[in-house]
């Protein structure tokens, strides 16, 4: 049974949850890189050339190890727990830096911070995975890139709304509103439920109920969503229960399974390799983390500026990337992930060409400026869109849903630690000095890897939309195919 309306309660979940991605957006770069906080706060504190490239770089490890062991921390404690701590973190951490007073304190808190922002950034898609409706797990489950939106326009007015400050009141002012949404995360999380998914898998069921209860539009719906649960954990009935001819023959099928010891099997490395990292190899490549510092840089951070001017030129970039995310929302649970992403991945490859031309254009003075300036502000407009219709949301989702539940957790921690490196490499080519180097080597990477990416998208991206994360952790085990008298069940 499928339903084509939320639960007020369930979007107020995923709000919730998404307050981790916005905690990143804001709080992991955008604040200390992006906003060239470091600068007043080595005037502030006193901080030497050394202490301020720490600060800056060498801190930025501790987030990748949280993300990576991210998933065992979420399987061990659960979903919610997991998020608990890492509001709670990230809080502690940033409140610790805007009372800093010496370089140590605010290392120490920017420490924390970065391993509360690490825990949290992967396991927030795999709570509202776990939670959301199969129906509409496309459209909740696209609730946290419009915050990572939202973060990274938050950090931008704030910057805007601080710059006539001295120095101290700046950087300590925009630490300090990361305060906020680690609050809503850490005390918001604590009034929320836990995974239904966790919950059966460790044998309390009745929780698992009565979280499907508080998520979930009607009866039926609880009872299908928990009997499939209760299948995929193999909490079934035996086939002498006196209810047993009462029970769906799929799930007949699977306890006869069960009583046979269907032995345990491995997804398959295509699932993993092809359906899961292809388009996380290919989204980072798109480049727009990189571009988000690029159109700050390129349109009047530095230097005198007026904040109202500043903010007007920063609206196309802001809104180019938030506005088209509405689109994969309304959709995704139409249409699908694989052809929103697929389409994304096409647009993305031809806007960043036309972008890199116009760069080229600018830098090497091809044309007049002024017009050479519009195309490369507009081209990188469309590339933010281009990346927000389907490669932005739908790589998160699609995450989410495409891994067997042993190893879900771990594997997207994982596979979170894959894609910001990705974009930390990114960021190491833009020292290159040499400026017909630079244009051509992004160039290449720009039309090349996205392109190979659409094609492998084409051919190997399995669809989920739809169907329960129970349903694809059987669909991605080796195919076995069943006749069991007049009951057909194919695997």
């Amino acid at each position: 049974m499928t339903t084509t309306k939320t639960k007020g309660f369930t979007i107020l979940l995923c709000v919730v949850a998404s307050q981790a991605t916005l905690l990143y957006s804001f709080g992991y770069d955008m604040v200390v890189v992006l906003l060239s906080t470091p600068t007043t706060m080595e005037e502030d504190l006193g901080m030497t050339e050394n202490e301020g490239l720490h600060f800056r770089n060498a801190t930025k490890w501790l987030f990748f190890v949280a993300c990576f062991v991210s998933g065992f921390v979420a399987d061990f404690l659960g979903r919610r727990s997991t998020l608990i701590l890492s509001g709670t973190l990230s809080f502690v951490g940033f409140l610790i830096m805007s009372l800093a007073v010496s370089y140590g304190v605010l290392i120490a808190g920017r420490i924390i911070s970065l391993v509360g922002i690490g825990l949290g950034l992967p396991v927030a898609p795999l709570y509202i995975g776990e939670v959301a409706p199969p129906s509409r797990r496309g459209f909740l489950n696209s609730i946290p890139e419009v915050f990572w939106c939202l973060g990274i326009f938050l950090a931008v007015v704030t910057r805007a709304a601080v710059r006539d400050l001295s120095a101290s009141s700046q950087w300590r002012g925009l630490v300090g509103v990361a305060i906020v949404p680690s609050l809503i995360l850490g005390v918001g999380m604590i009034l929320m439920l836990e995974s239904p998914s966790w919950l059966v898998r460790r044998a309390r069921v009745a929780d698992a109920k009565a979280t499907l209860q508080r998520t979930l539009k009607t009866s039926e719906e609880v009872d299908e969503r928990l009997l499939q649960l209760r299948t995929a954990a193999r909490i079934l009935p035996t086939i002498g229960d006196e209810n047993f001819e009462a029970i769906p023959q799929d799930i007949q099928v699977l306890a006869i399974l069960q009583e046979i010891r269907r032995p345990a099997t491995n997804f398959t490395l295509k699932v993993l390799f092809l359906s899961n990292l292809t388009p996380h190899l290919v989204q980072p490549m798109a480049g727009t983390d990189l571009l988000t510092y690029e159109s700050v840089l390129k349109f009047g951070l530095h230097g005198p500026f007026a904040p109202m001017d500043f903010l007007l030129d920063q609206l196309p970039f802001l809104f180019g990337r938030l506005l088209p995310i509405l689109f994969p929302m309304l959709v995704s649970d139409v249409i699908g992930r694989r052809k929103l992403i697929w389409l994304s991945m096409v647009l993305v490859t031809v806007s960043m060409v036309a972008m890199n031309v116009s760069f080229m254009a600018l830098d090497h003075r091809f044309f007049d400026s002024g017009v050479a300036e519009r195309m490369s502000k507009w081209s990188m407009v469309a590339v933010f869109g281009s990346f927000s219709l389907g490669l932005g949301p739908m790589t998160w989702v699609h995450t989410s849903e495409v891994l067997p539940f042993k190893v879900r957790a771990q594997l997207i921690g994982m596979t979170v630690v894959v894609n910001r490196l990705i974009c930390l490499g990114l960021t190491y080519l833009k020292p290159i000095t040499d400026r017909w180097t630079k244009d051509l080597l992004f160039l290449i990477l720009n039309l090349v890897l996205p392109y190979m990416g659409q094609r492998l998208c084409r051919k190997h991206l399995m669809e989920t939309r739809g169907k329960s994360l129970e349903v694809t952790d059987l669909l991605i085990s080796p195919t076995l195919d069943l006749n069991l008298g007049h009951v057909r069940f194919n695997f």
